[in-house]
């Protein structure tokens, strides 16, 4: 196995990155990537749902999930692998896109889901692209047209935080941070800086989005950047040729660095 990327994340201080769960989410993510069935469904599904994502990348997208057999609480009941909302999956568990995709009928019940690892991976991977279908239809309205496309690392973004966040609360941050432009990987870290400059405290606001604390507008950045990075620590370990993929959308300079840990600050209320 080849070592991974540098733990400073760039930038050649070699120090670690300790505002970021990334690396300490490698060992879980890494024995998921093990597990072929799981592994094979989610590049199944993956291709289908977020084309041109590396698996690495999607299998980090499930980090905060402690695993297969996970029962989150109110308000979304997170289950499983990629925290799907778990009464969204038992009303789409056997409609017609499931039948067409996951080729059979889904299970509706906890203890058929906790077994069911091809079933997770496609709950999963169709719960990232909803979020996204919503992001991307909500900054088409508000005519960030060029946003709302992007090349697959700003997809994988848009999506990730449309889940962890909510649609509304990532769109109103990026339409208060960004103009409309060309997307890619590395607009993430434009909308990093442009945050971090709005949020120079927590009485500040992100257009109608307030700077501090969970699921507001630097936990927008801070939390994808979370997944972002545990998926380049788990390909620079698994899938080499993977690392292209977040090479544009990393943290890497020293002043990245230094915006994503006052970002961290501003989520943590400070």
């Amino acid at each position: 196995m080849t070592a991974g990327p540098s733990t400073g994340g760039g930038g050649g201080n070699g120090r670690a990155l300790p505002w970021l769960y990334g690396r300490a989410k490698l060992p879980m993510l890494r024995a998921r990537y093990q597990l072929p069935d799981l592994r094979a469904a989610v590049e199944r599904f993956g291709a289908h749902y977020l084309p041109g994502t590396p698996t690495t990348a999607l299998i980090a997208a499930g980090a905060t999930s402690t695993g297969p057999t996970e029962h989150g609480g109110p308000p979304d009941y997170a289950t499983g692998y990629f925290g799907v909302e778990w009464e969204w999956w038992q009303r789409v568990a056997n409609d017609a896109e499931t039948r067409s995709i996951l080729g059979r009928e889904g299970p509706a019940t906890y203890a058929g889901f906790d077994r069911d690892v091809e079933a997770q991976a496609f709950a999963g991977m169709r719960t990232y692209a909803r979020h996204l279908v919503m992001v991307r239809a909500q900054l088409a309205a508000r005519g960030l047209s060029e946003l709302a496309r992007g090349d697959a690392a700003w997809a994988y973004r848009l999506a990730v935080a449309g889940y962890s966040a909510g649609p509304g609360t990532v769109v109103n941050t990026i339409r208060g941070a960004l103009a409309d432009q060309t997307a890619t990987g590395a607009t993430w870290r434009e909308l990093a800086a442009a945050v971090d400059h709005l949020c120079p405290n927590c009485a500040g606001h992100v257009g109608a989005v307030p700077c501090c604390g969970r699921w507001k507008a630097a936990d927008v950045v801070i939390r994808c950047d979370g997944r972002w990075e545990a998926g380049r620590y788990l390909a620079g370990e698994v899938a080499i040729p993977e690392l292209r993929f977040y090479e544009a959308g990393a943290i890497a300079s020293l002043e990245e660095q230094a915006v994503a840990r006052r970002l961290t600050s501003r989520v943590n209320g400070v």
